[in-house]
């Protein structure tokens, strides 16, 4: 990937921002911020000690623009006659977009604000902290405004099963119909590898109903559901802890770094909309007690893991089907190990 801070000079109308990130034929990057306004203008990029001329047509409103790169160029990055033959470029998609995080504030929502702000889109956090209440309607509309997508990533303040449905549903159906009175052209919401598995739990029926309502809109939607998060790992531990044992059955996972989700999340909101689910998942799978006892041991947590096979997992009885992904998941990067590796040196940092 190349990333490259592109200039442009004109000497009428006031100047707007946009940023992008554009796909080549030969699926090469460029990553970019410019000042520019209505008209085509000349672009200079600075990439390495190259100096490369892009001719840029932007239309006010576009999803798309096309760019023209002309490799040659004098030091003072005066196009050479020889050059006049340009490189075609296709038709790129990623131009700067304004996307709507909805509980932007979270742990996974937070990443996802952070990336999309570096890949050069208009990102707006959205939680009710910052005076956006998909459960009271507050602040929905004006923040909607001028956007095309809409990334759900909220989650209930309560578990209590009445509270958790009552969230899910209404902030659902307020979230959706501000959406299509906004226009939304894509709605990502992330869910639960496994939801339809779970439904003992009153927290997994209602992320069923709140998939449903996404399906049932007239939204063009994404489903992503992801496996538990690594960061979740010890809240698992600590519920299952009796005085120093920690009671766990040994149903196999494949959990997930937030970072990768959110990563997920990002790509996929920039796609054109699914309608349907996709599942993702870490690189690896490994059985629960087994999770939790590195855990610990990275951690130098003395609790002992003892492997039940009544044991629940919140509650809830589980097999080797019930937390794993089907065929053909999205696969995250990050490995178990080397994310306990990072998590050890960033507490020795802070210490």
């Amino acid at each position: 990937m190349s990333s490259a801070r592109v200039v442009i000079r004109r000497r009428r109308h006031p100047a707007r921002f946009l940023a992008g990130v554009f796909h080549t034929k030969t699926r090469a990057y460029v990553t970019f911020t410019a000042n520019v306004n209505d008209d085509p203008g000349v672009v200079f990029i600075f990439d390495g000690a190259v100096v490369h001329i892009v001719l840029v047509r932007i239309e006010d409103g576009a999803k798309a623009v096309k760019i023209t790169l002309i490799p040659e160029s004098d030091s003072a990055g005066r196009l050479r006659r020889s050059a006049r033959s340009p490189i075609r470029v296709r038709k790129i998609r990623g131009t700067a977009m304004k996307i709507v995080v909805i509980g932007g504030t979270g742990l996974i929502g937070s990443k996802l604000v952070h990336i999309l702000q570096q890949r050069g889109h208009n990102v707006v956090s959205a939680s009710p902290s910052l005076g956006v209440n998909t459960l009271t309607g507050e602040g929905l509309a004006k923040a909607l405004a001028g956007a095309q997508v809409v990334v759900d990533v909220a989650n209930a303040p309560s578990w209590e099963d009445q509270a958790v449905l009552t969230f899910f549903e209404t902030s659902g159906r307020n979230l959706l119909a501000a959406e299509a009175a906004a226009g939304i052209g894509h709605h990502v919401a992330l869910s639960v590898v496994g939801t339809e598995r779970l439904l003992a739990s009153a927290y997994f029926r209602a992320k069923m109903a709140q998939e449903n309502l996404v399906k049932s809109s007239s939204i063009p939607y994404t489903i992503v559901r992801a496996t538990q998060f690594f960061e979740f790992v010890g809240a698992i531990a600590q519920l299952a802890t009796e005085g120093q044992s920690v009671r766990l059955p040994s149903a196999l996972m494949q959990p997930v770094a937030a970072d990768d989700v959110a990563a997920e999340l990002a790509a996929m909101a920039v796609e054109k909309p699914l309608n349907s689910t996709i599942e993702f998942a870490g690189p690896e799978p490994i059985r629960m007690d087994e999770l939790v006892r590195r855990f610990l041991q990275a951690n130098h947590d003395d609790r002992h893991v003892a492997t039940d096979v009544q044991a629940g997992y919140y509650g809830i009885k589980v097999n080797d089907q019930s937390l794993t992904p089907g065929q053909h998941p999205h696969l995250g990067q990050t490995r178990f190990e080397n994310w306990l590796s990072s998590q050890s040196q960033s507490m020795a940092v802070a210490h």
